[in-house]
């Protein structure tokens, strides 16, 4: 699976590496479909192997958010900044319904407070797009939030919410659209040095080869993952009905709603402190 520190990176990926020829992409969630439409739009001819009836994997059972707050200053986060454009210029080709929603990231404790301050003041030329809001403003503007005890909050706008579900089924119908072969209920059970054989006996040739099938990588290469010493894990999230407001709550089980969850501050000094607090 390609991994990219910028997007200069990914361009040339997909202007050089990508080269005409036969790509073969085992997994038809969000990262396989993701490469599946870069090759097809470099000219590869692709085929799309997914061993259930419908991409049932962490594209599907995850929450949709498209986070680029998450992300550090400088090429990763202008490679999430990328990738929510790239969504935004596909939904209206594939069908599928994207919301520019940005987030509120609320502080009530003095440390979570003080996070949030350095972090606008380490934006410099990157602040546009964030305001550091004062609780009379947070509350003016998002009735719903919890008076007791806030400090603050951050607002960003550039985060993006699409369905899930919906969305990885519009992106699959578009790659076969564009032209690809997608074979859903094809599980890939051996890689060859130059080809994927699967369930039924066929074998697909490739040039290129992507694997984006989550921990189905510890059945084509159980040696090498247990040499890596891989942990497989589960994604639980918690998803209430509606609140006040029209607004949904979501959050971590177990994550104290008094608690700062922004990894674009995990170097800021204020978050040593923060987090030996919360603790």
């Amino acid at each position: 699976m390609a991994a990219f520190a910028s997007l200069s990176e990914q361009r040339e990926f997909a202007d050089n590496v990508m080269s005409k020829g036969n790509a073969v992409i085992i997994g038809a969630g969000i990262m396989g479909l993701a490469h599946a439409l870069t090759a097809l739009e470099a000219g590869w001819s692709v085929v799309v192997l997914e061993r259930d009836g419908r991409p049932l994997g962490a594209s599907v059972r995850n929450f949709g958010t498209l986070w680029p707050i998450g992300c550090t200053f400088g090429p990763e986060r202008e490679q999430a900044l990328f990738g929510v454009q790239r969504w935004k210029e596909l939904a209206p080709e594939a069908g599928f319904s994207i919301k520019p929603q940005g987030s509120l990231s609320l502080a009530y404790r003095p440390e979570a407070w003080a996070v949030l301050k350095e972090f606008m003041a380490n934006a410099g030329a990157m602040a546009d797009g964030f305001e550091l809001l004062e609780p009379d403003e947070v509350l003016k503007r998002f009735p719903a939030v919890n008076p007791t005890g806030l400090r603050g909050a951050l607002r960003s706008l550039a985060e993006t919410v699409v369905q899930p579900a919906s969305s990885i089924a519009a992106l699959a119908a578009l790659v076969k659209k564009r032209g690809a072969t997608v074979l859903f209920g094809t599980p890939a059970v051996k890689i060859h040095a130059d080809a994927v054989e699967t369930s039924d006996g066929r074998r697909f040739a490739f040039d290129r080869l992507v694997i984006a099938a989550g921990d189905e990588m510890r059945l084509f290469y159980p040696d090498e993952c247990a040499a890596a010493q891989l942990h497989r894990c589960r994604l639980q999230m918690m998803h209430t009905g509606a609140a006040a407001g029209g607004v949904q709550a979501r959050r971590d089980p177990g994550e104290r709603p008094d608690a700062v969850s922004l990894s674009g501050v995990s170097q800021l000094s204020e978050l040593t402190a923060a987090s030996s607090a919360v603790g």
